[in-house]
């Protein structure tokens, strides 16, 4: 094991050496490095040879020569001597610095010297940027002094290369207090990759040894014991001083197993979930380890993205002291068909090559897609059907727990999903959690104020990782932090990148009858405040249909409702639903519930229900059905999920839904056509910043005297046509400048 040890330090420090130690990189270092200038002086020796065959004088020449190669030589070990002040490290990363309050734990199993010399051991260091748990770092190290007890010495680490797979590889200095990015160094070659790959293994390696050569030296210490007993009488001094150390070593390693525990509780700690269903994880990592015949070799976790799915992961690898095999689908997804197979036997392989491992599979939706669905191809079917062939001939030996997360579990392939035993959700933070999480989060960054009471139902349906940026982006604004500027940064947070929520749709701007207008704020609340009144057993509406005749503005309601509540909003429509052909309309429909599930607490608008969702029976029964039996699944789901999704439905004709998905919508609210008192206030909100060359009020009033029977979407397109007429008529006069609206504009 030793000598297997050394061997991969000398090729280690090899290959490092020469891609890293060399002059180039340390210039980049600002270190004066001696000059070799070994490509001038062989151009010296050419030119010598060649005037020595021009002019016939050979002597003069070889003497040149030979001073040329002298300085060749003498340069060449001068810079030699130079780099052998210097040695290559490889680090590994054990903690996490993305949050930017962590310190690193750098494990550091070599320490390669051109001797090939080993160090094996752990130290804190300040946030490296720009590395996480799990990488791997190359460090260019300088010795402490010359003589040869300092070389055995860790020395000062100048400079931290951040080891990628892919592109360039930032590098990073110490400047005394903190780490500065300095640049870019050229991609790692195939070498520098494979001994990255090698390393994790071999420091698995080195901590058997140690254990091996720890139970040795406690056996070495027994039978030494036994011996001095069997001989001459010990006296009570030395008997005394034996026993005094035996106390020491079994309290110095009480006090390591206790330092682990600790570790290994403060690491679950930081993963927000259920004691409950922690306990649960736990348990069955323990059933793996401990070769239980019932122990599960697929978990699966489930749940939005941000939830803590990775970190769960690779806390209960750490918990079990096992190996740990991470990979994407990049690591699996081959260039030609047939490559893909052959990387998941690899990963396998490399899987099966350790006692205990953990093979963790994240974004399992993208990787085994579901075969023959609209997202699967030749390359992902490769995949699927390879890793169910390596999985189900491990069957027996249970040295492999496969370890999944996903975000959409109901696109994956049944096959790949089935055999995941254990299949566990991981929800989102509840409004304790939520207010925990916000706390540390702002406690970590400085902000050393008290958070309102109230601020975890601001947070409802985020995420741990959606609350730790919003900290960090409130930290950033500055300003305190209370109910007004949480309510806005949420607000703002939710609405980012959905361009289906107006800002400018607020109650104020919302033409109704008091009636229904208060209904519909109220449900608004409800839907913004539904964890606090389900915690308190009131039930809260699902299903909100709101019908009338086209253009009343029914859509409006419903982005009004999403902007004023702080939801996210989706909007769908036929097209979003139906599909060309059977099995595919489901899916779609299957689809958007599971978008809306993962932006919860979440407004689903979907527009035109007597067209989506008609009574079956008709011409394209096939496809109604279809569409029909999967919305009625889902109204049904959401009734009994953690997540909130509010469905509201529009539609004009709520005669021609089909009775069984009407039946679902137990608040109905019809949404008639303006009387002419809301007809003045529809246009006063239309023409509210618009010139206009008449008494708004009065003006607002007899256009809405002329305009019975039209609708919120008729006076619009009303409005539109009179800013046609107004600029026609401006154009023909020459006065663009003086434009302005006339009542006359509108017939």
């Amino acid at each position: 094991m030793q000598q297997e040890l050394n061997q991969f330090s000398r090729a280690a420090n090899d290959i490092l050496g020469r891609q890293y130690l060399n002059a180039d990189t340390l210039r980049k270092l600002n270190i004066e490095v001696p000059p070799n200038r070994t490509a001038f002086w062989c151009i010296f020796i050419l030119l010598t040879i060649f005037l020595s065959f021009v002019t016939q004088t050979f002597i003069p020449g070889l003497i040149a020569t030979a001073y040329v190669v002298f300085k060749i030589v003498s340069e060449q070990t001068k810079q030699n001597e130079f780099l052998a002040n210097y040695f290559m490290t490889l680090l590994l990363v054990k903690g996490d610095s993305s949050e930017e309050r962590f310190p690193v734990e750098l494990h550091s199993a070599y320490c390669l010297y051109d001797r090939g010399k080993i160090h094996f051991g752990s130290y804190h260091t300040a946030c490296i940027p720009e590395v996480k748990h799990g990488d791997i770092i190359i460090s260019i190290n300088s010795h402490v002094g010359k003589d040869e007890e300092d070389k055995e010495k860790l020395g000062k680490a100048l400079c931290y290369i951040a080891l990628r797979k892919e592109g360039k590889m930032p590098y990073m200095t110490w400047d005394g207090s903190s780490f500065t990015k300095r640049g870019e160094l050229a991609p790692a070659n195939h070498s520098v990759k494979a001994l990255a790959l090698q390393f994790v293994d071999k420091l698995a390696l080195w901590q058997d040894y140690l254990q091996e050569k720890e139970a040795y030296e406690e056996w070495q210490r027994t039978e030494d014991a036994f011996n001095i007993h069997q001989g001459l009488p010990q006296s009570p001094a030395v008997s005394a001083q034996q026993e005094a150390e035996q106390q020491a070593r079994e309290a110095a390693a009480e006090a390591a197993r206790q330092a682990k525990k600790a570790e290994i509780a403060a690491r679950w700690a930081k993963v927000c979930l259920p004691e409950a269903l922690k306990e649960n994880i736990r348990q069955l990592g323990d059933a793996f380890v401990t070769g239980e015949s019932s122990a599960a070799q697929g978990i699966l976790l489930y749940g939005p993205p941000g939830t803590g799915k990775s970190l769960i992961a690779r806390t209960l690898a750490d918990t079990l002291d096992c190996a740990f095999i991470a990979v994407t689908l990049h690591d699996l997804k081959g260039r030609y068909i047939g490559e893909s197979g052959q990387k998941v036997k690899e990963v396998w392989e490399k899987a099966k090559s350790h006692s205990r491992c953990i093979l963790f599979i994240d974004e399992c939706e993208s990787i085994f897609v579901k075969r023959g669905s609209t997202g699967s191809d030749s390359f992902t079917d490769d995949i699927v059907q390879a890793f169910i062939a390596e999985w189900d001939g491990f069957d027996k030996q249970q040295t492999v727990l496969i370890l999944g997360a996903t975000n959409r579990r109901d696109i994956m392939d049944e096959a790949v999903l089935s055999r995941f035993a254990e299949q566990i959700e991981i929800p989102l933070p509840d409004a304790a959690m939520r207010q925990s999480i916000f706390a540390a989060e702002l406690a970590a960054l400085g902000w050393q104020g008290e958070l309102p009471e109230t601020a975890s139902d601001y947070l409802q349906g985020f995420s741990g990782r959606e609350i730790a940026n919003l900290s960090r982006q409130m930290m950033r604004n500055g300003g305190d932090i209370n109910e007004e500027t949480l309510a806005e940064a949420t607000r703002s947070k939710r609405t980012i990148g959905n361009n289906a929520i107006d800002k400018n749709a607020t109650w104020d701007k919302l033409v109704l009858n008091d009636s229904n207008k208060k209904i519909l704020h109220s449900a608004s609340a409800m839907f913004a405040n539904a964890e606090t009144l389900r915690n308190k057993g009131i039930n809260i509406p699902r299903g909100i249909l709101l019908y009338g005749p086209p253009g009343t503005g029914k859509t409006q309601i419903a982005r009004t409702m999403a902007n004023e509540s702080g939801l996210s909003f989706i909007g769908a429509s036929t097209a979003d639903m139906k599909a060309g052909y059977t099995g595919q309309s489901g899916q779609l429909v299957k689809e958007l519930f599971a978008r809306a599930r993962s932006q919860t607490p979440c407004i689903l608008f979907i527009d035109e229900m007597d067209i989506i969702a008609p009574a079956r029976g008709g011409a394209d029964d096939a496809f109604t059905k279809e569409i029909v039996g999967q919305l009625l699944q889902e109204l049904d789901g959401i009734k009994n999920q953690s997540g909130d999704v509010f469905v509201l439905a529009a539609t004009n004709r709520p005669e021609d839904i089909d009775s069984a998905l009407l039946s679902r919508f137990n608040r109905r609210i019809e949404i008639g056509l303006p009387d002419a008192a809301a007809r003045a206030a529809i246009l006063r909100v239309l023409l509210a910043n618009k010139p206009v060359a008449f008494d708004l009020e009065e003006g607002c009033a007899t256009l809405a005297a002329r305009s019975d029977g039209q609708s919120g979407r008729d006076l619009r397109n009303r409005v539109e046509r009179a800013e046609q007429n107004a600029i026609v008529r401006h154009l023909d006069a020459g006065d663009i400048d003086g434009l302005q609206l006339e009542l006359a504009d509108f017939d």
